[in-house]
């Protein structure tokens, strides 16, 4: 039986995607499944920690696209057969990822590299939060289409066939426990740092009704990954 911390398995059809995106350890048979905002940066640079690679000089953003370690270590999922390494991944809060990705793409700056993207998505450049809630959840039954740092995340854990493409799934708020059952169940022990830390946090007040609208919108990650 395939080892996921998940509370249940949806069943097809939902919204997966056909494919996501691995991050390949190139000394062992680990692969972590990309979740956005959901410490993807600090979970990358433990990949490496733990191949032995040197880490003198690289910079966060090296662990996405464009740098040598990313085209190294990357790989859709499509390539990777189910069973030939053993895949793991994190998820968070649902809410708290959404606004993580506000202030990071939206609030504080506009990333560029995917704000092509977010516009098509009906997001833009300093939008108030709740005009971004409003954008994420006109897409309703098509969340799969959204991009990977606002998707459901259960879009990215599990494949159309309805099974986890993971054999552990974590969750980032528990941490400290959840990487020691991915060493026991994986035999290879990862050293979670905090690599990403924005200069500013701002709190990003969001009234009830809009926190009752991401709820709706992400409950298949509230249920599947046993957030209460």
């Amino acid at each position: 039986m395939r080892a996921i911390m998940v509370a249940g398995t949806p069943q097809p059809p939902l919204h997966q995607r056909a494919a996501t995106d691995l991050f390949l350890s190139q000394t062992t048979n680990l692969a972590y499944l990309v979740v956005p905002k959901a410490a993807c940066t600090a979970l990358k640079w433990a990949v490496c920690e733990l191949d032995g690679r040197d880490m003198d000089g690289v910079r966060p953003r090296d662990m996405h696209g464009g740098s040598e370690i990313a085209r190294c270590c990357h790989a859709s999922s499509t390539r990777v057969p189910m069973g030939e390494r053993f895949t793991f991944t994190f998820v968070r809060e649902p809410i708290d990822r959404f606004l993580a990705f506000y202030r990071n793409k939206i609030l504080l700056k506009w990333d560029e590299a995917i704000g092509e993207r977010l516009a098509g998505q009906g997001f833009h450049y300093g939008m108030p939060v709740q005009e971004a809630v409003d954008a994420l959840v006109a897409h309703g039954d098509r969340s799969w289409v959204l991009d990977p740092h606002v998707i459901p995340q259960y879009c990215l854990v599990y494949g159309v066939d309805g099974r986890s493409r993971c054999d552990f799934v974590g969750r980032l708020e528990q941490s400290a426990m959840d990487l020691g059952r991915l060493q026991a169940l994986s035999g290879h022990r990862l050293e979670l740092k905090r690599i990403h830390v924005s200069k500013r946090r701002p709190d990003v007040p969001l009234d009830p009704p809009y926190r009752a609208k991401l709820r709706d919108f992400y409950a298949p990650d509230y249920e599947l990954f046993d957030y209460r």
